[in-house]
């Protein structure tokens, strides 16, 4: 079997056909649909029940809730497929085409991971904007030389499910994601980046992330920030203890843009936060800033402050 497609399921009866649905019309059939539901209590477990009776490629798990975290996991352990493509419940794939055009670029079967654009879609007014600027390469590439590019680009995004990802890296536990805590995929996403060897970037946008009013992503709260600084922390630890310097770089060009996307996170959706983020993270990690943008960022903040920084990146708008 090729691919797993992994999706946790939890209280989103009003998404979880339109998910389904873009995934089982792939035109691209070798995959199996791991849908675990997480303890369901709004009639999705109904809904997963239903395409578990009617389509053999669909395998349901239900288990009591325990979060994003536990419930990736339990379909990482569950998977048989040669490449593991997470997919929030609330999301879907954008186009038929997408496993067809994952599976092209994995020709070579010694690739690690295919990366591929997303869509934003603001469940508020359904508009769609491209998350990725252009410049992707469709060419197989050697890490870390096109990593970095793909850092300094601002086309890395902080998720697991813009990704296909071989099997092999998960069946020793150390990709399985972090429980009970806020931006799990910020850390996690460095612990795949130490095991790439090769990969490949696909220049065409594949699935939709959804903004839902509420959602973990869209609301940034204290715990948040205490997370990501315990995130950030690991992150450096990782850095001093880099086997080469390749893999440290690589850390550092990312680490370095997280650092100053959060600070642009802040002045656009929680101002009210700038205070506890001053206090509990701080600029020690906008040193690391490789793009423009985070030296722009870093620069700011040294001139005016965090909350200065906040303050007039909100007054912009846009860098």
């Amino acid at each position: 079997m090729r691919f797993s497609v992994i999706v946790p399921v939890y209280q989103v009866k009003d998404y979880l056909r339109q998910c389904v649905d873009s995934v089982l019309h792939q035109t691209f059939t070798d995959f199996e649909l791991i849908l675990v539901d997480d303890g369901s209590t709004d009639g999705s477990s109904d809904i997963c029940a239903e395409y578990a009776l009617s389509d053999d490629r669909v395998r349901l798990i239900q288990q009591p809730n325990g979060g994003l975290s536990s419930a990736r996991n339990t379909g990482i352990h569950a998977a048989k497929g040669d490449y593991l493509i997470f997919l929030d419940s609330d999301d879907f794939w954008l186009t038929k085409f997408g496993l067809e055009e994952i599976n092209n670029r994995l020709s070579d079967d010694s690739v690690d991971a295919v990366f591929w654009r997303h869509r934003k879609v603001e469940e508020s007014d359904n508009t769609f904007t491209d998350e990725a600027a252009d410049g992707f390469s469709a060419e197989t590439c050697e890490v870390p030389e096109q990593i970095v590019r793909f850092i300094r680009s601002k086309q890395l995004i902080v998720c697991a499910w813009d990704m296909a990802v071989t099997r092999g890296f998960f069946s020793d536990g150390s990709l399985d994601f972090e429980q009970g805590v806020y931006s799990e995929d910020v850390e996690w996403l460095t612990r795949l980046l130490q095991k790439l060897k090769s990969c490949v970037f696909s220049d065409m946008t594949l699935n939709a992330y959804r903004i839902r009013q509420g959602s973990i992503t869209k609301t940034l709260k204290e715990k948040n920030l205490i997370d990501l600084n315990s995130h950030y922390g690991r992150i450096v630890k990782y850095i001093e203890n880099a086997d080469n310097e390749d893999t440290a770089g690589i850390l550092r060009a990312y680490l370095g843009e997280q650092g100053a996307n959060y600070i642009l996170a802040l002045a656009l959706s929680a101002p009210e936060l700038t205070k506890v983020y001053r206090d509990c993270v701080g600029l020690k990690y906008l040193r690391y800033s490789v793009t423009r943008r985070a030296r722009m960022i870093k620069w700011m903040a040294r001139l005016f402050g965090v909350s200065g920084t906040v303050f007039l990146i909100k007054k912009i708008k846009r860098l």
